[in-house]
């Protein structure tokens, strides 16, 4: 009878060191998964700093070209209009946001009464420019010719022609 209580007591205790075994093995687990947790919360923070400091100094390198460039104040026979004011460096031409096709820079034109028509969107802000002086600079008005009409004879063609001295 001894015995039995014997090997009940050294089973019982082999039982519990057991479980405290797996009880120590579970801690162990679990702080190393809290610590792989806390190096993939640090990579991921790391990582998105460097990610944001790259696209400020992205941002910074274009501004920076952006001032470089020499500004055109003529194209396509057509004076534009510079703005001390604008983010684009000419009036009414709006830089924003790239879309898909590349096209960055927006033109408006102010209407008499209110109103803003759109022009559309350039992929340089000399194209937009160019747009708003084509929309702004009125028509040239085709030059005056001499009457030529058939009722006139040449004598009178000749004498409208010559200056009066």
């Amino acid at each position: 009878r001894s015995c039995r209580i014997r090997l009940a007591a050294e089973r019982a205790a082999a039982e519990k060191a057991a479980a405290e075994n797996a009880a120590a093995e579970a801690v162990a687990a679990a702080e190393a998964q809290a610590a792989e947790a806390a190096a993939a919360a640090e990579r991921l923070r790391l990582e998105d700093a460097a990610r944001k400091q790259a696209q400020v100094g992205a941002q910074q390198q274009q501004q920076q070209q952006q001032q470089q460039q020499p500004v055109v104040t003529k194209a396509q026979g057509f004076d534009l209009h510079l703005s001390d004011r604008s983010n684009s460096g000419y009036k009414h031409v709006y830089a924003g946001k790239p879309s898909r096709k590349g096209r960055r820079f927006e033109a408006k034109v102010r209407r008499s009464g209110g109103g803003v028509e759109h022009l559309g969107y350039f992929a340089t802000a000399v194209e937009a420019a160019v747009a708003y002086a084509k929309a702004v600079t009125p028509a040239p008005t085709p030059p005056t010719l001499p009457d030529r009409s058939p009722s006139l004879g040449r004598k009178k063609q000749q004498q409208q022609q010559q200056p009066v001295v």
